[in-house]
């Protein structure tokens, strides 16, 4: 009954996600917003929705390592799955340009950011808090360098968009009902087979709360803009290791029991994460061979996190 539960909260909150990611577009839309903007803030914003619920519900129970193990795991598992499927479908990706350059090598730096503070045993509030300074400054620039604001304030007449934007309210309160029972069956599920919380946050939610990037991945490619999926990985990193762990973290001190449980973890996050900003900058790395290689370093990572399990 606990796997039930888990699949179809789950579900609703994937699909919640998805719809969430659909209005979020259109709100881009209205906005006249550039594509980059759209895939790396908009719908990374959207698709990290769910992980965002997990650690926001997670801490309020008191179970925050599986916000942590949420956000390692969701952020491997987007560069491993799912920039490895675009390069699957697409065989290779160019990505050109000092700008997206720049959010991949900062996308790198602030999912490391967590593991340093970390190190002594916890994510305290000064660290969350230092978390979301760092996605604030760096979400505000972003945003004024896009002339977001400006733009909002000339379409705040358009019915279209108070359309959307109740919409909008409606999906989250969704998403964080369905966020809080899988919550719940994570947990259980996790007593049931003598399983440490973190290692179920760090597979089944983790990779549960990340199809939605991975039917964005393809999506863009039918669209024949797989880019569009490139950004919403990058952003998607950002978002999981600054503002879901911070508020997290603000709400209830994350405690890790032992730091040895997450050595793997963190070990194949920095593997990934020097392969995503060395590929972008080299651009000798982004062929379907490597998405091969990046399926088989997740294969990889998983057997050795539940052979310790």
């Amino acid at each position: 009954m606990a796997f039930l539960g888990l699949a179809v909260s789950l579900a609703v909150l994937i699909w919640s996600g998805g719809v969430l990611a659909a209005v979020l577009t259109r709100l881009s839309r209205s906005l006249h917003v550039s594509s980059f903007v759209v895939s790396f803030v908009l719908m990374a914003a959207a698709t990290t929705l769910p992980e965002f619920s997990v650690g926001v519900i997670s801490s309020l129970e008191g179970t925050g390592t599986l916000a942590f193990g949420a956000v390692l795991g969701s952020n491997i598992a987007n560069i491993a799955l799912v920039l490895g499927l675009l390069l699957l479908l697409n065989g290779r990706l160019q990505v050109k340009g000092v700008v997206r350059r720049r959010e991949a090598f900062w996308a790198a730096v602030l999912a490391l950011v967590p593991l340093l503070l970390a190190a002594d045993g916890q994510v305290s509030r000064i660290d969350g808090a230092v978390l979301l300074l760092g996605f604030c400054a760096y979400l505000a620039q972003l945003l004024r360098s896009a002339r977001f604001f400006h733009k909002a304030d000339e379409v705040k007449g358009d019915p279209r968009f108070w359309r959307d934007l109740a919409l909008f309210v409606v999906f989250v309160a969704l998403l964080l009902l369905s966020s809080r029972w899988a919550v719940h069956f994570a947990v259980g599920i996790a007593e049931l087979l003598g399983v440490p919380v973190f290692v179920i946050g760090l597979f089944l939610v983790a990779v549960g709360t990340s199809l939605p990037e991975l039917v964005f991945a393809v999506r863009a490619t039918l669209a024949k803009d797989p880019l569009l999926s490139f950004g919403d990985v990058t952003g998607a990193v950002v978002f999981n290791a600054s503002l879901v762990l911070g508020v997290a973290a603000l709400i209830r001190p994350i405690v890790l029991e032992s730091l040895r449980e997450y050595e793997v973890a963190a070990g194949a996050l920095f593997l990934v994460l020097v392969y995503l900003v060395v590929a972008v900058y080299t651009g000798r790395m982004m062929s379907r061979a490597w998405g091969i290689g990046l399926f088989a370093l997740y294969a990889v990572f998983t057997a050795l996190e539940w052979t310790r399990g």
